[in-house]
């Protein structure tokens, strides 16, 4: 596998030992700070992996519910099938992260990291995204990454800080 293997212990969710890439892949999913958009469709942007043909109306449907994006979809003048620019020069801030969003949600990972994700967010569009993760974190594993620590404490359980290569908890 391309997977580092650790020194020592293992790697497991919910008890199942995660030792090969394809395993990872399909049960974590990763949202950066910056998400990379294609120059397609809004559609196409969500379902990234998936072929024109393979994807599943039904789910596009639902995870633009979860992440917010009815608004974006009604405003495109194609709604879901209407192109969007490369990188999102024609999306603000918090409607790509929320792409980012909807695209690891329609992979449905039991896990998702977030990686720096509201950092280059307003405070509105910030919150918005918070709305979000508190829905989906009754189902999902969130790893939430920040240097806000009142946004950590605002809205997640166990707190850890990394220092020194060590995890450190903070509550």
């Amino acid at each position: 596998t391309n997977l580092i293997q650790p020194d020592q212990g293992e790697i497991l969710i919910n008890k199942f030992k995660i030792d090969n890439e394809k395993i990872f892949q399909n049960s974590i999913g990763y949202i950066p700070q910056f998400i990379y958009i294609l120059n397609d469709t809004l559609k196409a942007n969500i379902a990234f992996r998936e072929s024109e043909k393979t994807i599943d109306e039904n789910k596009i449907d639902e995870v633009v519910k979860k992440s917010m994006l009815q608004d974006l979809v009604k405003q495109l003048p194609n709604g879901i099938n209407s192109e969007i620019d490369e990188m999102g020069y024609n999306l603000s801030g918090g409607q790509i992260q929320r792409i980012g969003i909807s695209r690891v949600l329609y992979e449905n990972p039991t896990v998702i990291i977030f990686d720096e994700a509201t950092n280059s967010l307003d405070q509105h569009s910030e919150s918005e995204i918070m709305k979000i993760i508190n829905e989906i974190k009754t189902d999902k594993i969130i790893i939430f990454i920040s240097h806000k620590i009142e946004l950590l404490n605002q809205h997640f359980d166990d707190i850890y800080e990394l220092r020194e290569g060590s995890l450190f908890k903070k509550n």
